[in-house]
């Protein structure tokens, strides 16, 4: 069994402070404090995900099943709804923050129907839908993810199906336009990806025979990070001793006209439960990657046990990683605007250590236990309690102490 490392707090310098007023990513605060922005986004309806517009204003992107059942893009507080009834289901679906105010995007995965929406204005519902794009990259299962890498949106497919050894993944930007289909890139197989060959966890997996069910868990928020990055969980039969792993693959921005470097990282989760359900976080400062997994039994109702791990240096391309519990949270790790959160919910609190150069910063908020909770873009989350209203919350500088408290 490989060593378990603790997670290392690093992150990058703040920059210069912000009106205590003004919802931020917490740039130079010498105090934080967490703010309830919505305590009920879309009262009624069952709310899957949830995307800031802006980081100032209201208004957010929701995917949503309405009371009669129908499964909605929504907008929030108002505008006109899309519906997604008979596209597919929720889990088929990815909403996400896009590179700028006013941009997010929605993927719809599935084997049979591939699609891709930019969204503009909640407030008018503004929608632009791609062509079908089920042809990209061929026969087989495959598994997607979209990726803003430099001003280029861009899929990625993951063979699913197939043994480790013959996984290969394949990248097409789409036209920003229209988002038509453009010219795929090179074929990357993982087993060329995973260097050196002889590090562990790369020796276990490209040797295993056994095919891997391969699935799209986690993506970088667009313009944390220098290119982007793609978290998969790989997951094999019930009946096998083999353990799941997740697989890391870390896009460079060479320009628009050339496609991007690839680099594969991979760990493992040793033991696993039988027939796991693979979660994972992926959140970066712009110096390092910063990643929690987790792997629960396919019928345990328990809430995750999170691993985290700190990455190596974005210049750094070897594959074997080192993971480690968190030292002080529970949690997984989340986007905060340009910086990263350590989490954890206990107790009824959840809080979070923005971690900077010199010291972390703590804050925390009463939330009711197993609440859920992710990054919802724009240095805001999405927060799901087991039973009650989704909300979505944020932070701020906290107000300067009036004098003689």
């Amino acid at each position: 069994m490989r060593r378990s490392l603790p997670l290392l707090l690093l992150a990058v310098s703040a920059c210069a402070p912000a009106p205590p007023a003004v919802v931020l990513g917490g740039e130079g605060c010498d105090a934080i404090e967490l703010a309830v922005l919505d305590p009920a986004v879309l009262p009624g309806w069952t709310v899957h995900s949830l995307v800031a517009e802006r980081d100032d204003g209201d208004a957010v992107w929701t995917l949503a099943t309405a009371p009669e059942g129908a499964l909605f893009l929504k907008p929030w507080p108002d505008g006109p709804a899309l519906d997604l009834t008979g596209l597919g289901d929720a889990d088929d679906f990815s909403l996400l923050p896009g590179r700028t105010d006013g941009e997010s995007w929605l993927l719809l995965d599935r084997q049979d129907q591939l699609r891709v929406w930019r969204l503009g204005s909640a407030a008018t519902g503004e929608v632009t839908a791609s062509p079908d794009l089920t042809s990209f990259p061929g026969p087989g299962g495959w598994s997607y993810s979209l990726l803003l890498v430099g001003e280029v949106p861009y899929l990625v497919a993951a063979a699913t199906g197939v043994p480790v050894k013959s996984m290969r993944f394949q990248f097409a930007p789409l036209d920003p336009r229209n988002l038509s289909l453009g010219p795929s890139g090179p074929v990357h197989k993982f087993a060329d990806l995973c260097m050196p060959p002889a590090e562990l966890p790369c020796s276990i997996f490209t040797a295993n025979p056994l095919l891997a069910d391969v699935d799209a868990l986690a993506t970088t928020e667009p313009g944390t990070m220098g290119g982007a990055a793609v978290l998969f969980g790989v997951a094999f039969d019930a009946t096998t001793a083999v353990d799941p792993g997740f697989i890391m693959l870390q896009l460079s921005d060479r320009g628009p006209d050339r496609p991007p470097d690839v680099v594969a990282r991979m760990l493992a989760i040793t033991p696993a439960p039988p027939a796991p359900r693979l979660q994972g976080r992926i959140a970066s400062d712009g110096q390092l990657l910063f990643m929690s997994v987790a792997a629960l039994a396919a019928d345990d109702p328990e809430p995750p046990v999170w691993f985290g791990l700190v990455h190596v240096p974005l210049g750094d391309d070897s594959s074997g990683l080192t993971l480690g519990r968190s030292p002080t949270r529970n949690g997984p790790v989340l986007q905060f605007g340009r910086e990263v959160v350590l989490t954890g919910l206990e107790h009824g609190r959840w809080g979070f250590d923005l971690l900077q150069r010199d010291s972390s910063l703590t804050a925390d908020l009463a939330l009711p236990n197993d609440t859920q909770v992710w990054s919802a873009g724009h240095a805001q989350w999405f927060a799901l309690p087991p039973t009650g209203l989704a909300m979505r919350l944020g932070a701020r500088c906290a107000a300067d102490e009036q004098p003689g408290d």
